[in-house]
C-alpha cells in the first residue's frame, strides 16, 4: 500500500516510498503522516525489523523548529542506523535493556558526515602517498 505524505514546502502530495540499500538487502523507506500509524503516536519514526521497513512520521507542518526538513532527515539518518545495526547483528546481541542504545545511535546518525568525509580526505591522501 502506497502512503501519502503532505509536503508543505510544495503545495502537493507526494508519494514518499523508497528503497535503500542496508549492507546488501533492501529495506522500503515510508515517509507518513503519524496519523496514518499508531507506532508513530510516541515516537518520529521507528525501523521494523521484521518487514525490513524504516518508517518516519513527517511531522513538518505541526513542528515549530525553524528547519524541520532538517530534523526529518536527522530521523531518517537515525533509523538508518538501526537497520545497519540490525543487519549487522547487533540487534539481539545488545545489552541495553531497551534494545540498541538510543544515544549511540544518534552520535552516529549526526556524525556519519563528518566520519565520511575523514575517511575520504584520509583514503585520498594514502593514494597519494602510495601511488605519487
Amino acid at each position: 500500500m502506497r502512503r501519502k505524505v503532505l509536503f508543505p514546502f510544495f503545495d502537493k502530495e507526494e508519494s514518499m516510498d523508497f528503497k535503500v540499500d542496508v549492507l546488501g538487502r533492501t529495506w522500503q523507506v515510508l515517509v507518513i503522516d503519524p496519523s496514518e500509524d499508531e507506532r508513530l503516536n510516541d515516537c518520529d519514526g521507528f525501523t521494523d525489523f521484521s518487514a525490513l521497513q524504516i518508517v518516519v512520521g513527517d511531522r513538518r507542518e505541526e513542528s515549530t523548529l525553524k528547519y524541520p526538513l532538517s530534523y526529518l532527515m536527522k530521523v531518517l539518518r537515525h533509523e538508518i542506523i538501526h537497520a545497519f545495526m540490525y543487519e549487522s547483528g547487533l540487534a539481539e546481541n545488545w545489552t541495553h535493556d531497551q534494545g540498541q542504545d538510543e544515544m549511540i545511535v544518534d552520535w552516529f546518525a549526526m556524525q556519519i558526515h563528518k566520519i565520511e568525509t575523514a575517511c575520504d580526505v584520509a583514503e585520498k591522501e594514502l593514494i597519494k602517498g602510495v601511488c605519487g
